[in-house]
């Protein structure tokens, strides 16, 4: 519905074809004299993560403020442009916060593409190149949980819809279905058995709220009667 306002003129692809199918539309734009610019699913570039760089920045500086305490930032993870761009901004500040990405799709399940901490890295690694720093992110820096999945990107897992429901009643706070939902409900759940016992915890709320509104993919079938 927000393209739709924006006026934007959408293309339906099958969904594991989105990124060729985006560049097969940007060579047809370029041969009628264009000049298109592809962003990759999920903004996962240098260009992306460079806004997470400035939002690290924005919280390491309210971080100052606070009493001196172990604090560790939680972040849904996909692709990885979030998380790079916090590693990188991490590297900027000099900053002390521990980090976590709690990965939101099977597709990027540890087990299933051992290679997403790499490439986290090397986006990353990227990032602060183009920022000019010497630092080298290696897979250890961007520790990844991939327990609170459930059955896929798009669908919503036991723990996420109880976190989405509980944070909005709780606090009036609205998460997106099955990405930051997913994340928050990693993290209550490390939370209550006991994970960050004596340190400070931030959850990156990163968007996506307009997905909450097909409440078909949020509340059993019961909840309308």
């Amino acid at each position: 519905m927000l393209d739709l306002l924006a006026d934007a003129k959408i293309h339906l692809v099958n969904y594991e074809a989105r990124s060729a199918a985006m560049e097969a539309f940007a060579r047809e734009m370029q041969e009628a004299g264009r000049k298109p610019y592809v962003i990759p699913v999920g903004g996962s570039n240098a260009v992306g993560s460079r806004g997470e760089v400035s939002c690290f920045e924005e919280l390491e500086r309210q971080l100052q403020c606070l009493p001196k305490k172990q604090t560790v930032l939680v972040v849904a993870t996909s692709r990885g442009g979030t998380y790079a761009g916090i590693l990188a901004g991490k590297a900027l500040t000099g900053s002390k916060v521990k980090l976590l990405g709690v990965c939101v799709g099977a597709g990027f399940h540890a087990a299933r593409d051992p290679n997403l901490g790499d490439s986290i890295c090397a986006l990353a690694n990227a990032v602060v190149k183009a920022l000019g720093l010497s630092k080298e992110f290696k897979r250890d820096d961007a520790p990844l949980n991939s327990d609170y999945i459930g059955e896929g990107y798009d669908i919503p897992s036991d723990a996420s819809t109880p976190a989405l429901m509980e944070l909005w009643e709780s606090e009036g706070i609205l998460l997106d279905p099955t990405y930051t939902s997913k994340a928050m409900g990693g993290l209550i759940d490390l939370a209550r058995k006991g994970e960050w016992r004596d340190e400070r915890v931030v959850f990156l709320h990163t968007g996506g709220t307009p997905s909450v509104f097909d409440s078909r993919t949020v509340l059993p079938e019961t909840r309308y009667s």
